[in-house]
């Protein structure tokens, strides 16, 4: 009994697993047109930008044609990872350009098992707990919040909060820092 109930969890688990691969390939496979999957690199050229507007060392060259380089919305996994999703990009910050999936389960429930398998896929790297980092990275935006909001000023502030105005979702990226600092690629592949 014991071994077909473990059986029959196996079983359910392969099932899950195979449905939210099956499910990550739509959305993230549906516009590469046979491109190797890739969930964490660059960003795809926006259709802006042509050959001739690109300098000699291969960057962009930032014209008047080119409203979207410093500061756009464009999101660059447009037609496959969360394709509504509005970046606000800056030269300080692309928030779009890394995709993260988290894996939400209660204990027991096989989310390892679920997190092994996934690993197994090209160019997908998940760790294990995070020691519920999201909760204290959210406390950093609540702290900017809390106080003049500075993230709402549009303005170079006067006196104590004297600064440029934040760019929006650049704190994202500094949240983004911190969970790759605690969630670091292996030392060798």
């Amino acid at each position: 009994t014991d071994m077909s109930r473990l059986f029959t969890f196996l079983k359910l688990l392969l099932c899950f697993a195979l449905i939210a691969v099956a499910a990550i390939f739509k959305y993230t496979n549906s516009s590469m047109k046979g491109d190797v999957l890739s969930w964490f690199t660059g960003v795809k050229e926006n259709k802006f930008i042509t050959e001739n507007r690109k300098a000699k060392d291969g960057r962009i060259k930032e014209t008047d044609e080119t409203p979207f380089l410093s500061f756009n919305t464009s999101n660059p996994h447009s037609g496959s990872w969360c394709p509504y999703a509005t970046c606000q990009n800056s030269p300080l910050c692309l928030p779009c350009q890394r995709r993260y999936l988290f894996i939400i389960a209660t204990g027991r429930s096989g989310s390892t098992s679920l997190l092994k398998m996934l690993n197994f896929l090209p160019s997908v790297r998940l760790s294990g707990e995070n020691m519920n980092q999201l909760h204290t990275a959210s406390k950093l935006l609540s702290n900017i919040r809390s106080k003049n909001n500075v993230l709402e000023q549009n303005f170079d502030r006067e006196g104590a909060w004297a600064h440029n105005a934040i760019s929006p979702q650049s704190v994202s990226c500094s949240i983004q820092g911190v969970l790759n600092a605690i969630n670091p690629p292996p030392q060798r592949v």
